[in-house]
């Protein structure tokens, strides 16, 4: 990123805060986020064997020798392997000191179109190393060269990595007032309390604190509705403090179907926000601006079994007295995460929501601990406008090419 960028990233973030005006958008969770950095994420190489991790080209065999299936590759000789997201390979040979020029190897996403990549080297000089930092799987061509003088034997080997699940649950329930609804979103799990909530509708709530909240929520569709995508709004309030938007983009829930009361329901995606509320007796209000399905849920800081044994190395309580979950102590990557969902609405200059969506996606890629962060940087580059130059297909003047906005408006 351009130190341009940083500036104008910076600028717009403090400005607005400091202004008063900042949009609050669905977050990740801070919390989890600090409970993780204790901990280092635990990697796991699985060789490559056969399909459907090896494609095509020469196939491995098992080698007794080393223990693991190897490739032995002559000159001109390829195999193709597949790359998840995100997801590192692993060119190996406990014998050799590998160099990068030993080896050709390129990305492709099936288009036709393979780009040459350039390898990193191990500590140990004996593995060669390459990460699919796209949001999608990508082909590797790994191809031995044509002028190499002998053949190459190399065991291959793809990252499983093992998250850590939620080390400070969100287990209890808050009830709202008025009637609650159950909701099913998948067929193997009970289903769970919800409150309808219709527009503008306000429920309140008493709260103790310190403690940390979850809002969930779930849009209902219009039936009417022309559009999957959708945003929406959820306004809160603690005690007699001024109001604020927390603002949502999402779009309809298509990977199963949702009953509520037992009758199928066209809803959103499930969106999540985490507030922090301070010490002391508090009262909570939330009110949406389109109807919703709402649940709110309450973190304890002291709920584990057997707490000396099974708590995290850094506790809830550590990390709230410390103060390391507000600005300027809180994790880059939720400060990054809300400058991107501010630069991404951002339309005035084109390039905006291409580079909040990059952006995001750098810093994600540097906590693999921490899946939602891909999962949100994902989410931005699928429901946000991108530009890209409109070339005639003859052109008659030599003037320079503009840049224009269309306009449309309403008949």
């Amino acid at each position: 990123m351009t130190g341009k960028l940083r500036l104008f990233t910076f600028i717009l973030y403090f400005g607005m805060l400091w202004g008063g005006i900042l949009p609050v958008h669905a977050g990740l969770d801070a919390m989890q986020v600090r409970l993780l950095d204790s901990y280092s994420l635990a990697w796991r190489w699985d060789n490559i064997e056969s399909a459907p991790e090896w494609v095509r080209g020469k196939e491995p065999v098992y080698y007794s020798e080393w223990g693991f299936d190897i490739v032995r590759l002559e000159p001109n000789q390829e195999t193709w392997v597949y790359l998840e997201p995100y997801q590192y390979l692993r060119i190996y040979n406990p014998e050799l000191v590998l160099q990068p020029s030993d080896l050709l190897v390129l990305l492709s996403n099936a288009s036709g179109l393979a780009v040459e990549q350039r390898l990193n080297i191990s500590s140990d000089e004996h593995s060669l190393l390459l990460i699919n930092d796209a949001s999608a799987a990508q082909w590797v061509h790994i191809r031995r060269d044509k002028t190499a003088e002998q053949a190459l034997t190399v065991g291959l080997f793809v990252t499983r990595t093992e998250t850590l699940p939620k080390l400070a649950p969100y287990r209890d329930m808050v009830f709202l007032s008025d009637p609650w609804v159950l909701l099913k979103d998948k067929n193997y799990q009970l289903p769970k309390i919800f409150w309808p909530r219709e527009p503008n509708q306000v429920s309140h709530f008493d709260i103790e604190g310190p403690t940390r909240l979850v809002l969930k929520s779930r849009l209902a569709y219009e039936p009417n509705a022309a559009e999957l995508s959708q945003d929406y709004r959820i306004a809160w309030q603690m005690d007699e403090q001024v109001m604020q938007w927390l603002h949502f983009s999402t779009s309809v829930e298509s990977r199963h179907v949702v009953r509520v009361k037992n009758r199928i329901k066209v809803v959103s995606r499930e969106e999540r926000h985490y507030l922090e509320i301070p010490q002391g007796k508090h009262t909570i209000s939330l009110m949406p601006d389109r109807a919703i399905y709402l649940q709110v849920l309450e973190q304890k800081a002291e709920d584990y079994l057997f707490p000396s044994l099974n708590q995290p190395r850094v506790s809830v309580t550590q990390i709230r007295e410390n103060q390391l979950l507000s600005p300027p102590s809180s994790t880059e990557i939720n400060r990054v995460a809300q400058q991107a969902e501010l630069l991404v609405k951002d339309n005035i200059h084109r390039e905006s929501p291409l580079l909040a969506s990059n952006l995001l996606t750098q810093v994600a890629l540097q906590r693999p601990d921490y899946p939602p962060a891909q999962a949100l940087a994902e989410k931005l580059i699928g429901q946000n406008t991108f530009y890209r130059n409109l070339l005639p297909s003859k052109k008659n003047t030599s003037m320079a090419q503009q840049s224009l906005k269309i306009r449309e408006t309403e008949r």
